[in-house]
């Protein structure tokens, strides 16, 4: 994709495709972290089958947000040039809405820990 660009000459396109390399990098890092938010049979910390459905709920949410991903970097890879502005954007917001909803769950899974 970046010869694509890079022989446009669109510095904007060349600097919203850094600013999508670098969301997917965070993303990347944040999941290879992730807590699996569950608690094994003899684990101090207990967590009860209410906030184990809540934990279940924003995965599959992050499944779903996923599908999203690949459905704007499909988008991108088909894109026609005067089209790919348009169809990166959309991919670095299904991006920036993933990361958010990592977040949303790391929240959930220091509070059912606190």
């Amino acid at each position: 994709m970046m010869p694509v660009i890079a022989a446009s000459g669109d510095s904007n396109l060349a600097q919203l495709y850094n600013q999508i390399q670098a969301v997917f990098d965070r993303v990347v890092a944040k999941l290879r972290t992730a807590s699996y938010g569950y608690s094994g049979f003899f684990d101090a910390v207990k967590i009860r089958e209410a906030e184990l459905d809540r934990m279940l709920e924003f995965d599959w949410g992050l499944v779903e947000a996923v599908d999203r991903v690949v459905k704007a970097a499909d988008t991108v890879a088909k894109s026609e040039p005067g089209k790919l502005a348009e169809a990166l954007s959309a991919l670095r917001g299904e991006l920036l809405a993933f990361e958010d909803l990592l977040a949303k769950r790391d929240e959930v899974i220091r509070g059912i820990l606190a």
